[in-house]
């Protein structure tokens, strides 16, 4: 039971270059088409007037898409087209905002409703968007391509998580088990932006490739139970 030293302070921090990731064409389908009427549906009225979306109404709205896709054929493939091509089916006035949680709620539900385990979701700087609430209630195998936005993965119970990008504020809070693996950083507020945030299972890998000034250990003092490595080094080993 133990939380390791992890303090690295160097120079300045500089996000990286855009990688040269992009998301591949989508042509249109019914299923696809399906899925933007209800996401159009699940984003009105209030919704789509709110720039933000606070954590403790996550549950609600992912109860409401989870209720609108009841029906739905929600296959792998569509969640991974809808992902991206979601601005199609939105007002010009909201399509252009650099935080988004509906988005990632909304996936989130796709995702529990699909019969696969193995899913992939693009989120690439061509997109040019940071989703949050990705993974909610997560218990399947998901590759992010891109980075993820706040609170993402919060009580993910099981599965393999596989960010190729960075991780924002509150990843995985409430996670009780499975693997989530961050190609390059975290980013986070040491006040805030905690990792794991009474977490009590699983596992969280940081490969930790662009963020040299990060300080690990006021951002995990708040996980109850898990292991989390950070450049190959156990960190937390609770």
């Amino acid at each position: 039971m133990q939380v390791v030293e992890a303090r690295r302070k160097f120079g300045g921090y500089k996000r990286e270059a855009p990688k040269a990731i992009r998301a591949p064409k989508v042509k249109e389908n019914r299923a696809l088409a399906e899925a933007h009427r209800l996401y159009a549906d699940f984003y009105d009225g209030e919704r789509g007037r709110r720039d933000d979306l606070a954590r403790g109404a996550c549950y609600e709205e992912f109860v409401h898409a989870s209720r609108l896709l009841e029906g739905a054929d929600m296959s792998a493939k569509t969640i991974t087209e809808f992902s991206i091509t979601f601005d199609d089916c939105l007002l010009p006035e909201h399509k252009n905002k650099p935080h988004r949680y509906y988005e990632g709620i909304f996936i989130s539900a796709m995702v529990k409703k699909a019969k696969e385990m193995d899913f992939v979701i693009h989120l690439t700087e061509d997109v040019r968007r940071i989703v949050g609430f990705i993974g909610y209630e997560n218990e399947k195998n998901i590759r992010v391509y891109g980075d993820v936005g706040d609170s993402s993965f919060i009580r993910m119970s099981s599965g393999t998580v596989e960010i190729l990008g960075h991780a924002c504020g509150n990843l995985a809070e409430q996670m009780s088990g499975g693997r989530i693996v961050i190609h390059e950083d975290y980013w986070g507020h040491v006040s805030y932006c905690y990792i794991g945030h009474k977490m009590t299972g699983g596992e969280i890998r940081i490969k930790g490739k662009s963020n040299p000034q990060l300080e690990l250990e006021p951002l995990v003092k708040r996980i109850e139970h898990g292991r989390v490595y950070y450049k190959g080094e156990l960190i937390v080993d609770k």
